[in-house]
């Protein structure tokens, strides 16, 4: 009877087992390391968001220091700095359709299309529950196919924002793969989100629904702003708190 129970006991152990392996692999839960190439420091203070350039030979960086849109090289070397200053600045995005650039300002769930001469296009207010002023609005990415938008709202809720080619608000989704949201990048190369957390440390590829397909330590702290170059297995991650450009190898 001894060897009954230990038996079923032992049964029990492996299928919950394989329940849980099963069930992290569901989620996007089970994690892979990611190798860092390099890193660069920068003459940016607090940099809070990142995004390719229409040549994807530059990036584009908001500091949520000075609130101020800078042009970097792959590098780190600043290029030039728009004539231009929000409040509390927190992603940023470039849109090939118009080559106007996306900025998001987080305490205002305010979204700002800007020109490159540094003109404000329009200003828009987004419906998102506030529950607190510092956990709002993080990053925003587009798919420059489509003219669509995807913003991540940092907790409170944790939730990806899809907005059409008028700047609508089209659909909102749950996430919960990751303490916060702090960064996203859209991937034309594979059609896929990444996105990343910085209390997790970890970036995360996505189906544009939000779904976790797989998920990555990276191992930065207060990692704020992602570009991910697929096609030549790179990514490209700025900290807030060290003032560093990050690259690693995909």
């Amino acid at each position: 009877m001894y060897l009954t129970v230990l038996n079923r006991l032992k049964t029990l152990i492996i299928v919950f087992l394989v329940l849980f392996v099963s069930c992290q692999k569901e989620e996007g839960l089970t994690y892979e390391a990611l190798k860092l190439q390099n890193s660069y420091s920068l003459k940016i203070a607090e940099p809070s968001g990142l995004s390719f350039s229409s040549s994807k030979s530059t990036l584009y960086v908001v500091s949520d220091n000075t609130n101020k849109i800078y042009k970097i090289t792959l590098t780190g070397r600043v290029l030039s700095a728009l004539n231009f200053s929000g409040s509390d600045l927190e992603g940023v995005c470039y849109d090939n359709n118009t080559d106007n650039i996306w900025v998001i300002e987080e305490r205002e769930r305010k979204l700002i299309e800007i020109d490159l001469q540094s003109n404000v296009i329009k200003r828009i207010s987004l419906d998102i529950d506030k529950y607190s002023d510092n956990k709002g609005l993080e990053g925003i990415t587009i798919n420059n196919k489509t003219g669509y938008l995807y913003i991540v709202n940092e907790s409170s809720p944790s939730i990806l924002i899809e907005l059409n080619d008028k700047q609508q608000i089209v659909n909102k989704y749950s996430l919960n793969f990751a303490s916060d949201y702090s960064g996203i990048f859209y991937d034309e190369y594979l059609d896929k989100l990444w996105i990343i957390s910085d209390e997790s440390s970890t970036i995360t590829k996505c189906d544009l629904k939000g779904n976790a397909e797989k998920t990555y330590k990276i191992g930065i702290n207060k990692a704020e702003g992602v570009v991910v170059d697929s096609k030549n297995n790179k990514i490209y991650i700025v900290s807030d708190s060290s003032d560093k450009l990050y690259i690693f190898s995909l």
